[in-house]
């Protein structure tokens, strides 16, 4: 599957098990658009993005987005009751 089309401001991405085959063994994965690991996303600095999530696995999932910077948000990165507030 190739990455997201960036050239507009809204992209979704699908969280979902995935059964994979590893040393003969079977194992359940979150794959993030069948990916393992996810898309890469890369935008340039002042652009807007806009993700519809959409989480089709049984248990509630946190996002981790390496390499934005979190300036005076850091709380939003993260788990609730961890580094979040719950709601």
């Amino acid at each position: 599957m190739s990455s997201p089309d960036l050239g507009s401001s809204l992209v979704t991405l699908s969280i979902r098990e995935t059964t994979v085959k590893r040393l003969c063994k079977s194992h359940n994965i979150m794959t993030v658009n069948g990916q393992f690991p996810g898309p890469t996303l890369e935008i340039n600095e002042g652009d807007s993005l806009i993700i519809n999530l959409i989480n089709r696995g049984r248990y509630n999932m946190t996002l981790h987005w390496h390499g934005v910077r979190q300036m005076r948000t850091g709380w939003s990165d993260g788990p609730e009751y961890v580094t979040q507030c719950p709601e």
